[in-house]
């Protein structure tokens, strides 16, 4: 009776997950920095809505306290800007210099670039032009996977 050689390993930790495509963790990080801004933004509206509700509910509101409200919530866009702006660096270079394609980054630049659109007059120019970069390059994003590896 001859030993047989024993069946191959399905998963072990000790395997290699599958190889991702260049630029997958700059575009990754990049799309969860971009919170930043929006975070931010969300702060700041409720603070100014907070200060806006402090000037009708007092009849005599003190100028002094009112700007001090409204700079504390314009802080927090001046802190996710940053954020953001490095987000927008990162997901460029995975775009644009290591040619990264998949398909959740194709959704999260259309809704990007459509979010892009009322911020006129960069925001409006930059959004029309990453959408167009996105109609014409679509196969290269929705092409059907041939490897897990490739999202």
């Amino acid at each position: 009776m001859t030993p047989s050689a024993p069946p191959p390993l399905q998963h072990t930790c000790l395997q290699r997950p599958a190889r991702r495509q260049p630029g997958h963790l700059l575009a990754f990080t990049g799309a969860w920095l971009q919170l930043g801004a929006l975070l931010g933004v969300g702060a700041t509206i409720y603070g100014m809505v907070r200060a806006f509700k402090q000037i009708a509910a007092e009849s005599q509101v003190d100028p002094q306290v009112l700007a001090d409200n409204i700079s504390a919530s314009l802080t927090s866009t001046m802190i996710g800007l940053p954020f953001a702006l490095v987000g927008l660096i990162l997901m460029a270079i995975a775009l644009f210099g290591m040619k990264y394609r998949a398909t959740w980054f194709f959704w999260f630049l259309t809704i990007y670039g459509v979010l892009l659109l009322p911020g006129f007059p960069l925001g409006t120019l930059l959004g029309i032009g990453l959408l167009i970069f996105l109609i014409v390059k679509k196969d290269e994003f929705l092409a059907p996977a041939s490897s897990a590896a490739t999202n």
